[in-house]
C-alpha cells in the first residue's frame, strides 16, 4: 500500500490578536537621547494586560503539540502528513480544541474594552488609541483553520505537456514522495532518540535522580508508532516491540530500587540506540550521540 493509500496532508492554521508593537515615535525619542544609531534597538510596548490573551496562547500552544505529535513533517510549507487510520481520533481533538479556543476568544472580547482601559493606565503616556481596533476587527485576528489535501501521485496529473516533460513532472512528484517518506521514517526514529537517550543517561549514573516520566515518556511515544508508521517499515514496527518489551515494563520505582534491572535496562537502552543510529542518515542531528 502506498503512501497515498495510507495518509493525508494536513495544514494547521491558528493566528491570534497580537499583543506587541514597536511604538516608533518612543524608539525615536530614546534613540535621539542617547544619541544612538537608528538601529541601536527598538521600543516595543505591550498593548495588553499580560493575562489577557495568555489563556488562549496557552491553548494554541498545547494545540500546535498535539498537531505535531499526531503528524509526520511532509514539506516546509506547513502541511504535515497525518496518517487515515489516526483521523477520527485527530479530528475529534481538534474539534475540541476548536470548541474550547472558540469559548476562550469569546471571553477575551467580553471583556476586550476593560483590557484596552487597563492597558492604558499601565502604557500612560506611550499608550496610542490607534494601535487598538474596535471589538468587532479585533474578532477577525482570530481564526483557527483546518485544510487537507490528498497525497499526490505521480498519475495525478491530466495536463498537455510533451512525454518529456510529463517524465520530468511525475519524477518530481516521486521524488518528493520518496524523501517524505524518509523524512518520516527519520521523524520516528528521532523523536524515540530523546526519551531513549535520557534513559540512557539517567539510568547509567547509579546516583541520577529521574522522575517516572523517565518511562512514561517513552511509552507514550512508542504507543503513538503503530499509527504514525505510514510507510509500513517492519523495522521501526520491530524496533517499538522491542523498546515496549524491554524498557517499558518496569515502573520507574523499580529502575530507582533495583540496581541488577536498572542496569540490565540501561545496557538494552543504549543496544536500541546504536541500532537506531546506523539506520539514520550522518547528516540527521539527532541526541543519539550524546549516549554513545
Amino acid at each position: 500500500m502506498s503512501l497515498k493509500d495510507r495518509a493525508i496532508l494536513i495544514t494547521l492554521g491558528i493566528s491570534s490578536f497580537a499583543p506587541r508593537k514597536t511604538d516608533k515615535r518612543v524608539t525615536s525619542e530614546v534613540l535621539n537621547q542617547h544619541g544612538a544609531g537608528h538601529d541601536a534597538g527598538r521600543w516595543i510596548k505591550n498593548l495588553l494586560p499580560e493575562a489577557a490573551l495568555r489563556p488562549i496562547g496557552e491553548l494554541d500552544s498545547e494545540i500546535r503539540r498535539f498537531h505535531y505529535q499526531r503528524t509526520l513533517p511532509w514539506t516546509d510549507d506547513g502541511r504535515r502528513i497525518l496518517p487515515t487510520s489516526a483521523f477520527d481520533e485527530y479530528m475529534t481533538q481538534m474539534r475540541a480544541f476548536r470548541s474550547a479556543r472558540e469559548a476562550r476568544v469569546k471571553s477575551f472580547l467580553d471583556n476586550y474594552d476593560r483590557y484596552v482601559h487597563e492597558a492604558k493606565r499601565i502604557l500612560n503616556g506611550t499608550f496610542e488609541q490607534a494601535d487598538y481596533p474596535d471589538r468587532y476587527t479585533a474578532q477577525r485576528r482570530f481564526s483557527f483553520r483546518l485544510d487537507s489535501v490528498p497525497i499526490p501521485s505521480e498519475t495525478d496529473f491530466r495536463v498537455s505537456l510533451s512525454d518529456g516533460d510529463m517524465d520530468d513532472l511525475r519524477q518530481s512528484v516521486r521524488s518528493q514522495v520518496e524523501r517524505a517518506e524518509q523524512l518520516a521514517r527519520n521523524d520516528l526514529l528521532l523523536r524515540l532518540s530523546e526519551p531513549l537517550t535520557h534513559m540512557v543517561n539517567r539510568l547509567g549514573d547509579g546516583s541520577a535522580v529521574f522522575r517516572d516520566s523517565l518511562v512514561e515518556n517513552l511509552r507514550e511515544i512508542a504507543a503513538l508508532i503503530p499509527s504514525l508508521n505510514v510507510t509500513g517499515d517492519p523495522r521501526i514496527e520491530a524496533l517499538r516491540a522491542e523498546i515496549t518489551e524491554k524498557l517499558c515494563n518496569f515502573p520507574a520505582e523499580t529502575l530507582r530500587t533495583v540496581e541488577v534491572i536498572r542496569g540490565a535496562v540501561a545496557r538494552d537502552a543504549q543496544s536500541i540506540l546504536d541500532k537506531m543510529s546506523a539506520w539514520l542518515p550522518s547528516d540527521v542531528p539527532c541526541e543519539m550521540e550524546a549516549a554513545a
